[in-house]
């Protein structure tokens, strides 16, 4: 655990993300798409910028 705590907080790479949903308001209803993409980004060592489009 204390070695994928080092992995992000030393991320350096960075990708942006846009994701449009129905529900983004709603904080739990995209919750587990939410920690995929960040735990992805974790293994390939990038920092994933998630930004939220309302429809």
């Amino acid at each position: 655990m204390e070695k994928i705590s080092s992995n992000a907080s030393s991320l350096e790479e960075s990708v942006k993300v846009s994701i449009v949903g129905k529900y983004i308001q709603l904080q739990d209803a995209y919750k587990s798409l939410d920690e995929a993409i960040y735990h992805a980004g974790l293994i390939n060592k990038i920092k994933v910028n998630v930004e939220w489009v309302d429809l």
